[in-house]
């Protein structure tokens, strides 16, 4: 039995959208946004053209879930025979972070991690290195990739890395580079990094005002030919990031403004004015 609002709501057809305007066949309405109290504030505070910019910045920092594919519980076995251990090493992912839990000591395994730029979290327990999401795909396979050529046995928790590693269907990543802090007081720096295998430090500390840092050498914006000389010479690769910071102070350079002394300045004019027929002697202090 129906009750009379039932009935009143099957007479009157279904319910109009609040804003008087009707639903679209075809048409795909966007998600809403969900604020956080102790944000809205701060987001009230935007304009639309910064929220607009700061939407399209976060959406290319982001992996989209079909690059890292579902999640699983998938070994890898090396071809090489015997294997190093039994031991596997699982290779996941935390925010910006991809992390390696292989619990047992071995030197060789040790070499080879921090050779990839991974050092070890005590708290965690795990190796671990941060990497930009939209390359995370990319650097896990890569690094499962090179375990498995080592001897050791891999465990991976997403299909659409394991299936890179096993077609071989990645970007192998040069270690050697040249990236962009991108927050704090040396914001815009370059930031250059390599394996702990290489003895790299002294050249890199020649380069001028280059700095040591949490593991990198950095070095200002306004010495990018120097950085760029390096990188050539050393095999570096530049992030777009790095690449773009460059290039931009290349122009920046360009446009700089040449300031005379005013000597310098009172001598330009006076030759001025006696191209133009003036006698200098009148011109004003």
């Amino acid at each position: 039995m129906k009750s009379k609002t039932d009935q009143k709501k099957l007479k009157s057809g279904p319910e109009k959208d609040p804003r008087g305007r009707k639903p679209k066949k075809g048409v795909l309405r966007r998600p809403r946004l969900h604020i956080p109290e102790d944000l809205q504030a701060k987001f009230d505070a935007y304009t639309p053209e910064e929220l607009s910019a700061l939407m399209g910045m976060a959406l290319r920092t982001l992996t989209p879930t079909s690059t890292l594919g579902a999640e699983t519980s998938t070994i890898l076995l090396p071809e090489s025979s015997p294997h190093r251990t039994r031991t596997v090493c699982w290779v996941s992912q935390s925010g910006p972070t991809i992390q390696l839990s292989f619990p047992e000591k071995l030197e060789p395994f040790r070499v080879l991690i921090t050779s990839l730029n991974f050092s070890w979290n005590g708290t965690l327990g795990v190796w671990e290195r941060d990497c930009p999401m939209d390359r995370q795909a990319d650097v896990m396979a890569s690094t499962a990739h090179n375990i498995l050529q080592a001897g050791f046995r891999v465990g991976l928790r997403h299909t659409g890395v394991q299936d890179m590693v096993v077609r071989g269907a990645f970007n192998s990543e040069n270690p050697c580079r040249v990236t962009v802090v991108t927050r704090g007081p040396r914001k815009n720096y370059f930031s250059l990094s390599w394996p702990k295998n290489k003895d790299l430090y002294d050249k890199a500390m020649r380069i001028t005002a280059a700095k040591y840092a949490d593991g990198s050498v950095l070095v200002p914006p306004e010495h990018h030919l120097e950085v760029e000389d390096f990188a050539e010479m050393h095999g570096f690769s530049f992030s777009p990031a790095a690449r773009a910071v460059a290039d931009q102070f290349r122009e920046v350079l360009e446009q700089a403004l040449l300031v005379q002394s005013p000597k310098a300045a009172r001598k330009h004019l006076e030759a001025q004015q006696e191209v133009n027929g003036v006698d200098p002697s009148l011109l004003d202090d």
